[in-house]
Formats: C-alpha cells, structure tokens, sequence
C-alpha cells in the first residue's frame, strides 16, 4: 500500500514540474556538433508520443546538410497529456490494489470463523455441549508447562450418573439424553468459568479444577452431588424423576503423575470407591 502510494505521488509531481515548462527552445548553436543531440531529443519524445498516442512533440526548424549556417529548433512538449496518461491508469491500480486488499482481509476472516467453527464441532460434545476427550487431550501441554512454571494447584474430579442404564432401559434413551443436558446444565452453574468440564463417555464426566487444592475440590464436588438432589427431569406431565451421582475426587501432581490420565485413572479408582461403598458419595483419594 506504501509503495503505491509513494510511486503514484512521485509520478504526479515528476509529470506536473516537468509540465510547467511547455516550451523548450535550443538557440544556436553548431549544427555539426549539436544536430544529432536535438534530433535525439525528439525521436525519444517521438517514442513517447506513440507509446502513449499522444502530440508530445512540435518540431521546427531548417537544417541546410550543405552550409554551416546555425540552426534553430522550437519544440513545445505537452507535458500535461503526459501527466493524466500516467495519473490515471495509476489511480486505477490504487483502487484496484484496494478492492482486492480488502476483498483478502474478507477471505481471510471467513476461513478464520470457518476454522473457529471446525474446532468447536471438533472440541465440543453435541449432546451436553460440554468439552470431549478430545479437547482435553490438546490443553493436557497447557497444564504440565503452568504446574512447572509457577506450581499451580490442579485438581479434578470424575463424576459418574448411579443407575442411568435403568434411566435408558425404563424411560427411554430420549429421556437418558435429557437428564445427561440437565446434569451438564447444573454443573456449568455450579462451577467457575475457568473450571473445564468434559463429557469422557456416556453418563461420566470429569471436571478441572485449576488453582484448586484437594479439599477445595471436595467442597465443589459435594455442591454438585447435593445440586444433582435438586434436579427434577419431567418425564410427562404426571411423573418425573431425580438422579444421584457418584464421584471420585484427586489432585493432580506432575511430580508424580506422567499426564492428565494417570490422575484421571487415580479419580476413577476413588470413584469405584464411591460406587462399592453405596453411591451418592463423594470420596477424596490423594496422590
């Protein structure tokens, strides 16, 4: 953009100080030994005039081959016609370097929405509209490098939906996908927005919980196996049913822990626990 501004500026002014001089006269002078100089002279503007069709030139003169009297020439030049010849096809460039500069940046930002909406469909469960495995397997770098660079505190817990195949096998898998945006509904208002929430498969889910020590997470988790006793999913309009949930709670510690998994696999081990023990329970497992 820079560059063409500054060759059409340069062209205008080059054209309009060369055009205030429309008159260019050669005195006399030795015809032998300037002749050819002034001939020179015209057959470049002669070029001129038929590269641009234009009357540049309008020569006069007597040139006698025979004597060594001087000689005089009068050329006048039309500088001007030169000057809008030049101005013109340069403005057309401009606008045309501007139409397509700013029908790029339009292309440009469509493919961005484009690779914006790819990720989403990719990332995002379409059911819960909550993260999936997938997504958590792309930010898993983003926690090892921020617990090694500052130390921060990770914790996470699995959460598992007690008795959902009887939910699918009495109700209807219509109503098992309801009660599943229901309970993903209830977690992402009982939770921070910097909290990540993930649907690992079926009716399990696994929530993060950045900056967050043990016994903060077991205070989360609890909120949310008490909030799951509130929740009433209408089956129709005479009957409807409540859920429990059951949930294994860790912290993660790089330390000790190879990936995200192996402290995902240590939640699932405290929420087989929980399970085991009689369900609707939270139980807490350290590293």
């Amino acid at each position: 953009m820079k560059l063409v501004l500054i060759v059409l500026l340069s062209s205008v002014l080059l054209a309009y100080s060369v055009g205030s001089f429309n008159k260019i006269e050669i005195p006399q002078t030795n015809i032998v030994q300037n002749h050819n100089e002034v001939i020179d002279s015209i057959t470049c503007h002669k070029y001129l005039e038929k590269l641009f069709k234009i009357d540049l030139v309008n020569t006069s003169g007597v040139y006698d081959d025979s004597s060594n009297t001087s000689v005089y020439y009068s050329s006048t030049y039309d500088y001007k016609m030169l000057f809008f010849h030049i101005s013109i096809p340069m403005l057309f460039l401009l606008f045309y370097y501007v139409y397509m500069n700013n029908k790029l940046k339009k292309e440009i930002q469509l493919r961005i929405e484009a690779e914006n909406k790819l990720n989403h469909l990719v990332n995002i469960d379409p059911l819960t509209n909550l993260f999936n495995r997938r997504y958590l397997k792309s930010i898993e770098n983003k926690f090892i490098h921020a617990n090694q660079r500052q130390s921060d505190v990770i914790s996470l817990f699995v959460l598992d939906i007690d008795h959902f195949k009887k939910i699918n096998d009495t109700y209807g898998h219509d109503i098992g996908d309801k009660t599943l945006k229901i309970l993903a509904a209830k977690m992402l208002e009982l939770t921070r927005p910097t909290d990540i929430i993930v649907r690992l498969g079926g009716e399990e889910f696994l929530i993060i919980l950045p900056e967050t020590n043990l016994s903060g997470a077991q205070i989360v988790a609890e909120k949310i196996r008490m909030g799951c006793h509130d929740m009433h999913i209408q089956i129709d309009e005479k009957e409807s049913l409540s859920i429990a949930v059951s949930l294994g709670v860790t912290t993660v510690d790089f330390s000790i822990d190879q990936s995200l998994d192996d402290a995902i696999n240590r939640a699932d081990k405290a929420l087989y626990e929980a399970k085991s023990s009689g369900r609707d329970r939270s139980i807490t497992i350290e590293p």
